[in-house]
């Protein structure tokens, strides 16, 4: 395992793909490193939020969910599985 301290993340800027549906959102990311050596890697990571209306009117982000927000987060969860493991075959 190589020390973190090795690593930099050069790029995190454009998703590689988003699934929404109603609140939730989950976003797949591509990231690349690069250590000490100039070795360049990709790896894969995913984000998640709810998007909700704030009693001021203001809309908001949150990475917590409801009950009712679970079988919608494994919906979405499970399409961008399929996305990162159809795309590396």
């Amino acid at each position: 395992m190589k020390n973190l301290e090795q690593q930099k993340t050069i790029s995190n800027i454009k998703p590689e793909a988003k699934f929404k549906a109603g609140t939730i959102e989950i976003t797949v990311w591509n990231n690349r490193v690069t250590n000490n050596n100039g070795e360049e890697k990709n790896y894969k990571t995913i984000t998640t939020q709810r998007i909700y209306k704030a009693k001021d009117g203001t809309w908001k982000n949150a990475n917590s969910y409801k009950i009712r927000d679970i079988p919608t987060l494994i919906t979405l969860l499970n399409k961008a599985y399929e996305q990162l493991v159809m795309k590396e075959k």
